[in-house]
């Protein structure tokens, strides 16, 4: 089973056909945001689907491997003010506070924030230092629960889920 070995993989399908990828040689600081409230899966991606001018599919229709190894290879040089998350703009009309906070992130030193998923928590990326600050200066202004965190390689992610047993 994949998920015993850790590490980056592209899953396919509906999620059945999963293929390892290679690690990145950095593990990566992130900096989780937790508003204090959910956002229901379902009524982001109604949102979405109402809205006229959404994307069509560019990271997975089509080619969806290239993509998404091209995106990984962009994040690994550090290139992460491209980063998007499709499902953000019908979020954020939904609930605006999450649309300050993510600029507010941006604006606080991260080099790039985003909606995590279908939200409502936010991810920012950047130096640790910087980081730590802008979580410190979240905490402070009561903006939610901050969690600073960084991902996790193959023989990490191995070296802690045995030592834990």
């Amino acid at each position: 089973p994949f998920f015993l070995h850790g590490g980056l993989a592209l899953a396919e399908g509906r999620g059945e056909r999963i293929s390892e990828l290679r690690d990145p040689d950095q593990q990566t600081p992130l900096l989780l945001v937790w508003p204090g409230f959910p956002v229901a899966t379902p009524a982001a991606y109604r949102a979405f689907d109402a809205t006229p001018s959404r994307p069509r599919g560019r990271l997975t229709r089509g080619g969806a491997g290239t993509k998404i190894r091209q995106f990984l290879e962009l994040l690994e040089a550090g290139k992460w003010s491209w980063l998007r998350n499709d499902l953000e703009e019908s979020v954020f009309q939904l609930y605006p506070k999450l649309r300050h906070l993510k600029h507010a992130l941006q604006e606080s030193g991260c080099a790039s924030a985003m909606l995590s998923g279908s939200g409502s928590t936010l991810l920012a990326v950047g130096d640790r230092t910087s980081l730590e600050q802008v979580g410190e200066f979240c905490e402070r202004q009561g903006w939610g629960e901050v969690f600073l965190c960084e991902t996790v390689n193959r023989r990490a992610y191995r070296k802690r889920l045995f030592s834990a047993a």
